[in-house]
């Protein structure tokens, strides 16, 4: 068979026949707690909350900003993404009065309406800025409905697009924000998911994106050139002998 042919049809193939890589990305582990008047919770804790406080007049609204890293995905296509997150306990109207602590499913819902994802620029360092940062647009939406009560600790969500804006903007992490629609009761009671963090004691717990990946279409495509073209370049050298 033609020498010239074999090669570009080899060529065409590797078209279609370059496999998905794909696997888990652990959160980072500078996931932050942040607080309605600009305070910061440390970077070491083990869990983070999202909701409101109690521990003030008036209540502070309580958000977490967990990141993952991009590293080796430049130029990626993302075929699919999706963020786990693990809850701990949820409290409803507690401290100081007694109301409703939750550690094991069904949680009970702080009540503060959806429970938000939000896609935000990163953050290094913990900053007070990212309690209210703007969004970056393909916010993955809503992490737990406004009444829905987990029946699983683990919880998950799409952020395909997310971390596909966050890879084509040669971003080193792809950044979010959770928080609770209905920024705060005002009751001065705790109502709160805790989520594991990226320092959960517990490697199974932390948060962690499942992804898959391709390259993108015109880093095929160069593959594909370069490969007929040195078959081509095999051939010729053969031929002459």
């Amino acid at each position: 068979m033609n020498s010239k042919f074999l090669c570009f049809a080899a060529a065409f193939s590797m078209l279609f026949a370059v496999s998905a890589r794909g696997g888990q990305i652990a959160a980072d582990p500078s996931d932050f707690e942040v607080f309605s008047d600009g305070g910061v919770g440390g970077e070491s804790l083990t869990d983070m909350g999202v909701g409101d406080t109690g521990s003030g007049s008036p209540n502070l609204g309580r958000r977490s900003v967990v990141r993952f890293s991009l590293a080796g995905l430049s130029g990626q296509s993302v075929q699919s993404a999706i963020l786990n997150l693990y809850i701990i306990e949820s409290r409803k109207d507690q401290s100081p009065a007694p109301g409703v602590i939750t550690s094991s499913p069904p949680f009970i819902n702080p009540g503060l309406g959806d429970t938000q994802v939000i896609h935000i620029s990163d953050y290094v360092l913990p900053n007070g800025g990212a309690y209210s940062s703007a969004s970056l647009g393909n916010n993955p939406g809503t992490l737990i409905a406004a009444g829905a009560q987990p029946a699983a600790r683990q919880v998950s969500i799409d952020v395909k697009a997310a971390m596909q804006q966050a890879i084509n903007s040669g971003f080193s992490f792809v950044t979010f924000r959770l928080q609770t629609a209905t920024e705060t009761d005002g009751d001065n009671n705790n109502d709160l998911w805790f989520f594991a963090s990226g320092d959960a004691t517990d490697p199974a717990q932390r948060p962690f994106i499942e992804y898959a990946a391709v390259p993108e279409p015109a880093g095929i495509l160069f593959l594909a050139i370069g490969a007929a073209a040195m078959g081509l370049r095999r051939g010729r050298g053969h031929a002459s002998k």
